[in-house]
């Protein structure tokens, strides 16, 4: 734990950086949820009180329907309330239906006749529409208030709870209604604090600070306008604004920490790969090179490895780019230089081999690596004629130079290939100013082989021209015998190498299997291969 704590303590400003960053990010995520959720019930509210008003006018067109059977009766009379009373039973938000005669009330089905007829004179709004006309919060008895629906000479008194659960809802959720006609002229029952920005917004549009949800009805002429502030984290309950908090922090400590041991261990690996230069812990293995018509060795390529003793295996892939960016290159391929000259040296001479080495453009256009290695052909007393130096395009280099520079590496009697011949990096404008001694093409193209891809197409005009040309060629990456079949039926004295006839190995293997063959035909077939 203390580790963890000094790790994030010696790069203080990047945990606080990533922990501000990460609380922000929460937050806003957060409110974004908040705000989610608050449009979700805008929506939801304005669709559950659509369906109430539905079954509300619903339940007022089926008194219409029936006040033509009403008409029978005498009015008031007892077979007239009756009647009333059969149909009111069926009904959930209506609470009353009574007969008027100018505008008073002269009976009811639950108060039978009223003496004195109840005038209705006192409401707060009377709302006409096509057909009927609402009127708000009348004044129906001492202290009994109620909202009716007048058509004709008959009067619908509505339930007192047909709204009560939304108005409920609105006030615990700071929430607006409006019940109105379609086209928004006549507003039928309005409720909530914000019922002037639901007026004024005839667009009906939701902003960050407002939200607005319309649902109009199928059946009937209304429509149901909610809205309401949305809920913010700023209101969120202590508990949860602390525990938001607390795991912003807990993840922003986490992202710093990893990014702290990422850069301690990119850090490290440099450190590594240093001390292993220094200490010589880099090694190498070797991959033969077939002549493919003879099925036999003539050659071997010096491969790179690096193996740490905490991490184990680290791959070229990863450490030759660390060494480009850290301006390790030169030592590494001077490293690769002397171990090859020094440790085949017996090796090529008894079996007239040839060893290929990976250098960096850089060093061919080096001096001092020109220097380094006619040292070491020379200490190493190793054929300079049995050395192929491998460049690719991708390394960069002005072609001016590596002309000029080729040739004095040539003067001293090495020869130079251009690798990964096919990928782009290295072309024919290196071909054709470059005196080149051998082409490797690229596994890819090797790849194509048997396949439909677009290489294939190009595969037999590459082999055409690299035919009239007098460098050596070889193809890398052979894994099948389809694909040695077809260079031996189009290109029989191309090189080849790759998995199918031998996988890199170790020196004391390289030497085991010449011992073994005594430098006759060595088939890839063979159980070392």
């Amino acid at each position: 734990m203390q580790t963890l704590l000094r790790v994030i303590y010696r790069r203080l400003p990047i945990t606080l950086a990533t922990t501000a960053v990460t609380l922000a990010i929460v937050m806003i995520l957060a409110e974004a949820w908040f705000y989610s959720a608050s449009k979700q019930h805008v929506q939801a509210f304005s669709e559950a009180l659509t369906n109430r008003s539905n079954t509300l006018f619903n339940e007022i067109s089926t008194v219409k329907h029936k006040s033509q059977s009403f008409e029978l009766y005498t009015p008031c009379s007892a077979a007239f309330l009756r009647r009333l009373r059969l149909s009111l039973w069926s009904f959930t938000l209506i609470k009353d239906i009574g007969w008027m005669q100018n505008n008073t009330m002269i009976c009811t089905a639950l108060w039978d006749e009223l003496s004195p007829p109840l005038a209705i004179n006192l409401y707060n709004q009377k709302i006409k529409l096509k057909d009927s006309t609402w009127v708000i919060n009348a004044g129906i008895d001492e202290n009994i208030y109620g909202d009716l629906v007048l058509f004709g000479n008959y009067a619908i008194v509505l339930s007192p709870y047909v709204f009560r659960s939304f108005k409920d809802d609105t006030d615990r959720h700071q929430l607006s209604f409006i019940i109105s006609n379609k086209n928004q002229q006549h507003n039928i029952i309005t409720y909530g604090r914000d019922v002037n920005k639901l007026e004024g917004d005839k667009q009906n549009t939701s902003n960050l600070r407002f939200l607005v949800w319309k649902t109009c009805s199928q059946q009937y002429d209304f429509c149901v306008i909610a809205g309401g502030k949305p809920d913010s984290i700023v209101n969120a309950s202590a508990v949860l604004l602390s525990s938001l908090i607390f795991i912003s922090i807990f993840i922003g400590l986490l992202i710093s920490l990893s990014i702290n041991l990422y850069i301690d261990k990119k850090r490290s690996l440099e450190k590594r790969l240093l001390d292993a230069i220094n200490k010589d812990r880099l090694h190498l293995v070797y991959q033969p090179i077939y002549h493919l018509k003879k099925n036999k060795i003539i050659g071997i390529e010096a491969l790179l490895r690096w193996k740490d003793p905490d991490i184990g295996f680290i791959s070229p892939d990863i450490f030759i780019p660390l060494a480009e960016a850290k301006g390790l290159m030169t030592q590494i391929t001077q490293l690769v230089t002397r171990k090859a000259i020094h440790d085949t040296g017996e090796l090529v001479r008894k079996h007239n081999l040839y060893i290929s080495i990976n250098i960096s453009s850089h060093d061919l256009c080096s001096t001092d690596y020109l220097l380094f290695l006619q040292h070491a052909i020379t200490d190493a007393q190793f054929p300079a004629s049995n050395l192929v130096l491998e460049i690719t395009e991708r390394q960069g280099a002005n072609t001016n130079s590596l002309k000029e520079m080729v040739e004095r590496f040539k003067l001293s009697g090495v020869n130079i290939a251009i690798d990964d011949f096919g990928t782009g990096y290295s072309n024919l404008n290196w071909l054709s100013h470059l005196s080149i001694d051998e082409i490797k093409i690229d596994k890819s193209i090797t790849d194509s082989i048997e396949t439909d891809s677009l290489n294939k197409v190009l595969l037999p005009n590459l082999i055409s021209l690299l035919k009239n040309m007098h460098p050596t060629v070889v193809f890398e990456g052979i894994e099948k015998q389809a694909q040695v079949d077809y260079l031996l039926a189009h290109f029989p004295n191309a090189l080849g190498q790759g998995w199918f006839f031998s996988k890199a190995r170790e020196l004391p293997e390289i030497q085991e299997m010449f011992s073994q063959n005594s430098n006759e035909e060595y088939s890839p077939h063979s159980p070392m291969g």
